[in-house]
């Protein structure tokens, strides 16, 4: 045999190893539409409630997860619901807001919030404070008395049992 010969040989064997590989992959990819087609077949002659079923427990599975991934937050960890019901508790006792501001950790909010009250607050405060739900609870508190002696307050609050 000529170098020719063997050349020609080579190219031949290479492009026979090319056709069956195209070839398998080609009987392997119509094995996979059939199966699919079969599979489809199968979910088409299922009843109606067996696909139902199936369908809400896949979606049940799926809003399991997302909660679990994300939890809502509860109310001893929620900084605006803290805001708002603090708020409540000292209008009712009668102080005006001057300022807010969040403290603490994600897990444990704490508000500080600066207020003028007149001196009927310190009475008033107390029992609101005790009546509010969700509990709240006064972390520090610190008054000072001003020269038209209103009250000049900043107090610490948070839930009550929060940790």
């Amino acid at each position: 045999m000529t170098a020719r010969e063997k050349a020609l040989g080579t190219v031949f064997l290479a492009l026979l190893a090319v056709c069956l590989t195209g070839l398998n992959g080609y009987t392997a990819l119509g094995a996979r539409q059939a199966a699919l087609r079969r599979q489809e077949q199968y979910e088409g002659s299922r009843p109606l409630a067996v696909r139902a079923a199936a369908s809400i427990a896949e979606a049940r599975a799926k809003l399991a997860l997302l909660e679990s991934r994300s939890p809502a937050p509860s109310a001893s960890t929620d900084p605006y619901s803290l805001g708002s019901d603090a708020r409540r508790v000292l209008e009712r006792a009668g102080a005006a807001i001057k300022s807010f501001s969040l403290a603490g950790t994600a897990e444990r909010p704490v508000l500080e919030t600066a207020v003028q009250a007149e001196s009927t607050f310190m009475t008033a405060f107390w029992p609101v404070l005790d009546a509010a739900q969700p509990a709240l609870e006064v972390d520090n508190f610190t008054v000072t008395v001003g020269r038209d002696a209103r009250l000049e307050i900043v107090l610490r609050m948070a839930y009550a049992g929060s940790e």
